[in-house]
């Protein structure tokens, strides 16, 4: 076995299959390799966090934990009897405090981004509402 196929064994999981699914992320990862002085390295980690936070990529974050706290106090509300395999502790105070600290973060975010989150969720709730007007099935009356 030449040197070039073990370390490519190595990095599949073939040699330690443990390990390799241990690895395994829910979440994509993006890997960046560079042999160079840890100036240059932090210099291009820098300016690689700052592309992926002006592209919105952990703003979507912030934005779906909002939205989550938003849920968990209206179906408190709405259906306080349901059953719900956890149920949050602290409502409303703690998921309130969610949605305060995910708009302060949100406020610092730059324009491009904003208007970037406004179409998406505009073209996710046209298809959203589309489908549902279409295809729902609540309002439907029987034998009509």
């Amino acid at each position: 076995m030449r040197r070039r196929e073990f370390i490519a064994g190595l990095g599949s999981g073939a040699a330690w299959p443990v390990v390799a699914r241990a690895q395994q992320a829910a979440v994509p990862v993006i890997g960046y390799l560079y042999m160079g002085s840890p100036e240059t390295i932090a210099n291009r980690l820098a300016a690689f966090l700052e592309g992926l936070s002006e592209s919105g990529f952990v703003e979507g974050r912030k934005f779906a934990f909002l939205l989550v706290c938003v849920a968990v106090i209206h179906l408190r509300r709405s259906a306080p009897r349901a059953e719900r395999p956890f149920r949050t502790p602290g409502v409303p105070w703690l998921p309130v405090f969610g949605i305060g600290f995910s708009l302060l973060l949100m406020l610092g975010l730059p324009l491009g981004t904003w208007l970037r989150l406004m179409v998406w969720l505009a073209i996710g709730l046209v298809i959203y509402f589309g489908y549902g007007h279409r295809h729902g099935v609540v309002l439907e009356t029987p034998g009509a």
